[in-house]
Formats: C-alpha cells, sequence, structure tokens
C-alpha cells in the first residue's frame, strides 16, 4: 500500500531537518567555543557531530511518530465501535419487526437472542462514551430502551401494538443509522 505524501508529512520532513540542521550548529559551536576556552589537543571529527545531530533528532521524530500513532488507533477503533453498534442496532431491529405472536420454545430463543445482542449494544454504547458522541449515546441509550418496551409489549399483546411499534423501530433505526454515519465520516477524516 503506496504512502501518502500529504502536508502534515512534508511539514513534519521539513521541522526534522531544522531539528538536525540546529543540533548539528550547537555541536560545532560548543566545540569552537569549548576549544577556545580550554585548548586542547583533540581533533574536530565530522562523525561526532553527525552522530549528536542524529540521536537530537530522533527523539523529536519519536515523539512525533508516537502522537500519530495514538491518534489514528482512537480513530480506527471509534470506527470499529462505530460500525459494531450499527450492526448491533440493525439486529436489535430486525429481532423487533420479526418478533412472533406466540410463546412457543422457537420464539423464546428469540427473546433470548434479543437480550444478548441488547446487552452487548449496552456495553458497546458504554465504551463510546469516550469519544464525546453525547448525541449517539441518548439516541441508542433511547433505543435500547424502547426497543426493550417493544418487546414486552409485542409479548403481551402483540396484535393490537405489532405495526405502531413496528414503525416506531423503523424510524428510530433510521435516525440512530444516519447519525452513526454521520459520526463515521467525521472520524475517517482524521483517518486519512
Amino acid at each position: 500500500m503506496p504512502t501518502k505524501f500529504n502536508t502534515t508529512f512534508a511539514e513534519k520532513v521539513c521541522f526534522l531537518l531544522i531539528i538536525f540542521m540546529m543540533a548539528f550548529l550547537f555541536y560545532v559551536c560548543g566545540y569552537k567555543l569549548f576549544n577556545h576556552l580550554t585548548p586542547t589537543v583533540d581533533t574536530f571529527n565530522f562523525r561526532d557531530i553527525v552522530t549528536f545531530s542524529v540521536s537530537i533528532t530522533s527523539l523529536f521524530l519519536a515523539l512525533m511518530l508516537y502522537s500519530d500513532w495514538r491518534e489514528k488507533y482512537v480513530a480506527e477503533s471509534l470506527d470499529k465501535d462505530l460500525r459494531e453498534i450499527k450492526a448491533l442496532v440493525s439486529d436489535i431491529n430486525f429481532i423487533v419487526n420479526r418478533f412472533p405472536t406466540t410463546q412457543n420454545e422457537i420464539h423464546v430463543g428469540e427473546r433470548e437472542e434479543f437480550f444478548k445482542i441488547f446487552w452487548k449494544l449496552r456495553v458497546l454504547n458504554s465504551n463510546i462514551k469516550y469519544a464525546d458522541l453525547n448525541a449517539l449515546n441518548a439516541e441508542v441509550d433511547l433505543f435500547l430502551t424502547t426497543s426493550h418496551g417493544f418487546i414486552n409489549a409485542m409479548q403481551d399483546d402483540f396484535n393490537n401494538q405489532y405495526m405502531s411499534i413496528s414503525e416506531r423501530s423503523k424510524v428510530m433505526f433510521d435516525s440512530i443509522n444516519d447519525l452513526i454515519e454521520t459520526y463515521r465520516k467525521e472520524n475517517l477524516k482524521i483517518l486519512n
């Protein structure tokens, strides 16, 4: 995969070259000053100058790479979490829209599946609070609470409420998907 050379990369290379030159000049001036104050027989060694300059430059390079790596890692992690939230919301919406009217064992199993997904989504939603996604957190919390109510209402009185529950679930699902895609697009700008 080819590396993208954008302005930030060029700026970083220029910054490192400036640091290298400053360290080079600092070493030369320091050597001349020291030699002037205390005359010695030491020779001026070019390898020592380059070694000193490279060691100073490598410190700045390490600091710059560390900050970029961390920012990219957080953005990738957040994108993964957002995609997983989207998938879990879709699964819950699917279960709500196909929840059966009877109480046989197969349908009880679907209810168990709903609660497994429900708790995964609850935990995942609490994990993204660090990213200041307050609107998404609130929307997912509302979706979880409402979908739990949907399942209970459909189990108790399925025939009278199914259509309104199905329509409300679709509206909430679409709203959350739009919000997730908005946050993912903003987050992907950090990765590029």
